[in-house]
């Protein structure tokens, strides 16, 4: 049983074969429901008659073509049907408010049907609640995991071990729906101080997930949340700066020549180039490259500027320019810790860049005193997203933590 609050999670296939998604014509429906009573599990599905011929991405996407679709039942009648099985049910949909709710009502606006009136609820939301920080490319969080690549169906289901699918089914895809539902209401359902504190945060407005999760009275101090970062451990500079050896290392056979690298004679140049600079430091020598794109020219000022470090005990200092390249250096230098020996790092932003604990404390007491409304829930979502990502982001950056809009 999920939480304490009668569901039904559904999903639609479409022929999306114009532009808005309110004029997307359903031709399957799927739904899987439980109620509160213990009556069970009860799923729903069914094919939907289309008026319009199918687009072929539609047919490569699902696997059905227009013919199989001559038998099934017009959309008013399995539509109502729908919502019969719904009754007054909280209805629940991955990327619902983005996609499925929009192409419900306007379908049910169209054919003169009363939708059901219980709690809508999109598991997109409470995927960026569990998960703020998600995206290909993302460096690491603070603990070392890996966040998620993305917050599709697919990207969660594979935390649960569900292979990606092969084509889109609207009842297979609300039993996925659904186990993934279960595993973030079970994650968010943990006894720590962010889940539980995100329970409060949720509870605290009547924010609709919170029927689907343990109670949480009182609110957690954030020192007991927020964990401080690790001191670095102290590295003895080795007092040995080898040039040579850098370069080496951008060759054939280069410890650097892993994770599918191969020698390009101009980034060994470039690291050449920087190697010595920091070489002739101490002699005040300053040395500008510009190289094309395809150098590698990341790789080669990375290495030598590790290499500076270690050798002095010196802090070396990258400044790109670009938070695009930033994120390339950072991902960069988790690849070379296992490549070239032990070196910590340091990410330093402008102070728009983090998430004010001042500012969190001071909005989560304001929730506290907030009644139940649309605008407290919303912003009840996005403060729990805030405090998980604070715990997860070694610098908490505001570009991983979503508005109270949550958006595909």
């Amino acid at each position: 049983m999920i939480g304490g609050s009668d569901y039904v999670v559904f999903d639609f296939e479409t022929n999306a074969d114009r532009p808005h998604a309110a004029d997307h014509e359903i031709i399957q429906i799927g739904a899987v429901g439980e109620r509160f009573d213990g009556s069970g599990i009860d799923e729903f599905g069914t094919l939907v008659r289309p008026e319009r011929k199918l687009a072929p991405h539609i047919t490569d996407l699902t696997g059905l073509e227009y013919g199989d679709l001559g038998n099934a039942p017009p959309l008013k009648q399995a539509l109502a049907e729908f919502f019969d099985r719904v009754d007054n049910r909280a209805m629940i949909a991955q990327n619902g408010f983005g996609y499925d709710f929009i192409v419900m009502d306007a379908a049910a606006a169209r054919l003169g049907l009363t939708v059901p009136n219980g709690p809508r609820l999109d598991t997109l939301q409470l995927a960026h609640i569990v998960h703020p920080r998600a995206g290909e490319g993302m460096v690491c969080n603070i603990d070392g995991t890996r966040p998620l690549s993305g917050r599709s169906l697919d990207h969660l289901a594979s935390l649960i071990g569900l292979e990606p699918r092969a084509k889109h089914d609207a009842l297979n895809d609300a039993r996925i729906t659904r186990d993934v539902m279960q595993a973030m209401l079970d994650e968010l359902n943990q006894d720590t101080p962010v889940r539980r504190l995100q329970r409060w945060v949720l509870g605290c407005v009547g924010h609709p997930w919170a029927a689907f999760v343990s109670p949480q009275p009182a609110p957690v101090p954030l020192e007991d949340v927020i964990p401080e970062t690790p001191a670095a451990e102290p590295i003895v500079p080795t007092g040995s700066f080898d040039v040579s050896a850098i370069v080496e290392s951008f060759g054939e056979g280069g410890k650097l020549m892993t994770l599918g690298r191969k020698p390009r004679p101009q980034q060994g140049e470039m690291a050449e180039l920087v190697a010595k600079s920091f070489a002739s430091a101490e002699k005040g020598r300053r040395t500008m490259i510009e190289a094309p794109t395809g150098t590698g020219k990341t790789l080669a000022y990375l290495v030598p500027a590790i290499e500076a470090a270690r050798a002095s005990g010196r802090t070396s200092v990258v400044v790109p320019h670009s938070r695009v390249l930033q994120d390339q250096i950072l991902g960069t230098l988790e690849d070379l810790k296992s490549q070239v020996g032990p070196f910590s790092t340091v990410v330093l932003k402008g102070r728009q860049n983090y998430i004010s604990l001042t500012a969190l404390e001071a909005e989560l007491a304001w929730l506290s005193h907030e009644t139940a409304d649309t605008a407290a829930a919303d912003a009840a979502a996005a403060e729990a997203d805030a405090v998980d990502a604070a715990v997860d982001a070694d610098d908490a950056d505001n570009a991983d933590v979503v508005d109270a809009a949550v958006d595909a």
